[in-house]
């Protein structure tokens, strides 16, 4: 298929009716097929911010978690959930997408940003926050 065509397509519907969210998912999921990760996330935004203004904050976490668990190594998408878990007050789920994105970073060996990752977690008082404790005074110790 040509993906690229696809893109020319989409973004002719989405000029046609900007908010269509199901052209604006496509558009999100082509671009990262076809490697294009900025125009993908700035999709992603355009699509969570239509929900926003629209009151229909589920369907925003929905479209971020879709995509999040089709890239789960992702580490812009794993961000932006936990984000948006926090905006939501849904402290378990935010602490578990933020350990996720500090075992993201330390395999992209991004120490000082899973440093502060843990930090937040620790912030928001996870029931294993000694854990925690543990590898943040790792972490500080190896950097």
């Amino acid at each position: 298929m040509d993906w690229r065509q696809a893109i020319k397509a989409y973004q002719r519907i989405k000029r046609a009716d900007p908010e269509d969210e199901r052209a604006r998912s496509y558009l999100f999921d082509l671009y990262a097929k076809t490697g294009q990760r900025n125009e993908a996330l700035q999709e992603l935004d355009e699509l969570v911010e239509l929900h926003k203004a629209r009151r229909q904050p589920r369907q925003a976490l929905s479209a971020l978690e879709g995509a999040a668990s089709a890239r789960p190594q992702d580490l812009a998408l794993r961000v932006r959930l936990a984000r948006m878990y926090l905006d939501m007050r849904m402290k378990e789920e935010a602490i578990a997408e933020l350990d996720a994105v500090g075992e993201l970073q330390l395999k992209a060996n991004k120490t000082q940003d899973a440093i502060h990752t843990i930090q937040a977690i620790i912030r928001l008082g996870p029931e294993n926050s000694e854990g925690y404790q543990q590898l943040l005074a790792q972490l500080k110790a190896q950097h």
